[in-house]
């Protein structure tokens, strides 16, 4: 029969507790999510037209195949109930315009071509220095509606 005999280091044993803890912790609570901020619908860049095409294709919807227009708005500093509930619209999908008001933005507008709602239906992107940072899909239907930039849930039509 063989003993063995080891001498404690209090450091040492002090230091795996703590390691151990804070595992524990940290499985208990949620690990941080890492670099995940950096996957967010604002940092989607657009470059040039086709960008935003690809953008609102990888929504789930079918568009022209070229941008309607592209205008250049400004994003007002004062919000009345309006922009309000707009930009909460935004924050539902991962923007924010609360940063940008005064600033002045590209506006892209695109025909979207098979949403199962109307055949008059229109996606919105606002790009500042070449990243989205909001838009919507709306229709201009007078029993219309109007989405944020986010997957759409809905079948859309082949």
């Amino acid at each position: 029969m063989m003993i063995y005999t080891a001498k404690l280091n209090k450091k040492l044993l002090f230091s795996v507790l703590a390691v151990i803890v804070i595992v524990a912790l940290a499985i208990a609570f949620g690990l941080p999510e890492g670099n995940k901020s950096q996957t967010t619908m604002d940092t989607v860049k657009i470059r040039e037209d086709a960008d935003v095409i690809s953008f609102v294709n990888a929504l789930g919807y079918e568009t022209a195949d070229e941008t309607l227009a592209m205008r250049e708005v400004v994003i007002p500093e004062e919000w009345d109930e309006t922009y309000e509930n707009y930009n909460a619209l935004q924050k539902k999908c991962g923007f924010d315009l609360e940063k940008y008001k005064g600033k002045t933005v590209c506006l892209y507008t695109v025909d979207v071509v098979n949403h199962p709602e109307s055949d008059v239906v229109i996606a919105e992107v606002m790009v500042h220095k070449k990243k989205a940072i909001g838009g919507s899909v709306y229709t201009k239907n007078l029993d219309g509606f109007m989405y944020g930039l986010e997957k759409t849930q809905q079948s859309v039509k082949q």
